[in-house]
């Protein structure tokens, strides 16, 4: 794709370990080597993800804790560096009314990245319900909205929250050559370095999203009580998943080792992945662990986990809060895993290439 270089801001609150900011690192980097000027504004330089950025990569501080003070600091980063595109990761409102109402030229991309309507309906704070109500009006002032799965974007449109026109999936860039090096480096946990049991894996932080409290009681009844369950992730909830383990008689067969940044080594190693959310946009675990060859046992939840398995790799989808067919999935992949071939092969449809050549694509098309 040959065209003229442009100047992109990529916002995002900051780079501490989610699925979210590690796609930006990857958006960055990649558009970067394309020879794009490429600046990452974050409220705050916070975060093991910029260990990751390549060094091409300008950082732009705005020194504000939180997004909703966000806006004038972005408003004059964009009178005064003028980017071509500036596209939005969970700062989507404050971008929209710096760019719109304070004044600017820039070209403004929403990345969508989760589920609207059920983070929409799961929103406790004040100020997450303030932002989902404003979203209605916002968002359509955006040039574009890039939902990262076709269930998202179907949602927005459903909802009457994006114009049809105004919407493009892309998604997110998950899959490169480096997983493949980094699968094969050696785990950081004792029971993956000596496979004496099988183990059974989830990654993501400890949130009520993600629904562990249902993984957890899932577990204490699979069939095989040799086996063993891990969390890779970090969160409020440590403390009270902690002591529901404890409560389940299952304590010294749970690991919570926090946030651990080569994942794909302890991916590689599992005997199944489980992924038990809520909602999710674009599962980016999920889809890391399946070219890792792990067979995945994931909830139907709204947004995009199904259509990320295709038509082909459903035999362990399970509906969201079922903790029995949770528990039976679990052990019937125990028993009988998918094919480590066929889910490589699916999860390659989510290649960082392809999502770069996507990202760039829109880039050409609204400047041209």
């Amino acid at each position: 794709m040959e065209f003229v270089k442009k100047h992109i801001a990529l916002c995002v609150p900051d780079l501490r370990g989610g699925g979210a900011e590690r796609s930006n690192v990857q958006i960055a980097n990649g558009l970067v080597r394309r020879g794009h000027s490429i600046d990452l504004v974050v409220l705050r330089k916070d975060g093991p993800y910029f260990n990751d950025l390549a060094p091409e990569v300008r950082v732009i501080e705005l020194g504000v804790a939180r997004a909703r003070y966000a806006i004038l600091p972005l408003r004059r980063y964009l009178l005064r560096m003028c980017p071509d595109v500036a596209i939005s990761s969970l700062l989507n409102v404050p971008l929209v009314i710096s760019s719109r109402f304070l004044g600017g030229k820039t070209k403004i991309v929403l990345s969508e990245r989760f589920h609207f309507s059920a983070m929409r309906n799961d929103a406790r704070a004040l100020g997450e319900k303030i932002a989902f109500a404003f979203a209605r009006f916002l968002y359509p002032m955006a040039d574009k909205i890039t939902p990262v799965s076709q269930a998202c974007a179907d949602d927005l449109i459903r909802s009457g929250i994006a114009p049809p026109d105004k919407v493009r999936v892309i998604y997110n860039p998950v899959v490169s050559d480096g997983l493949d090096i980094l699968q094969r480096e050696a785990p950081g946990h004792s029971w993956l370095q000596d496979k004496g049991s099988p183990v059974v894996l989830a990654v993501g932080r400890l949130h009520p999203c993600k629904d562990y409290d249902s993984l957890l009681a899932a577990f204490a009844h699979v069939e095989d009580k040799s086996a063993r369950l891990m969390i890779l992730g970090e969160g409020d909830e440590r403390e009270r998943l902690e002591s529901m383990a404890q409560k389940l008689g299952i304590s010294d067969r749970v690991s919570m080792p926090g946030f651990v940044e080569n994942p794909y080594s302890y991916m590689a190693r599992c005997d199944v992945f489980v992924l038990c959310s809520k909602y999710e946009g674009l599962p980016g675990v999920l889809i890391q662990a399946m070219a890792c060859g792990a067979t995945p046992v994931v909830t139907d939840s709204p947004g995009g986990s199904a259509e990320v398995l295709g038509p082909d790799l459903r035999d362990y989808l399970v509906p969201v809060g079922d903790v029995e067919a949770l528990s039976n999935a679990i052990s019937s992949a125990l028993k009988a895993p998918l094919s480590p071939d066929a889910l490589r092969e699916r999860a390659w449809v989510f290649s960082e290439d392809a999502s770069i050549d996507a990202y760039e694509q829109l880039i050409y098309d609204l400047c041209g």
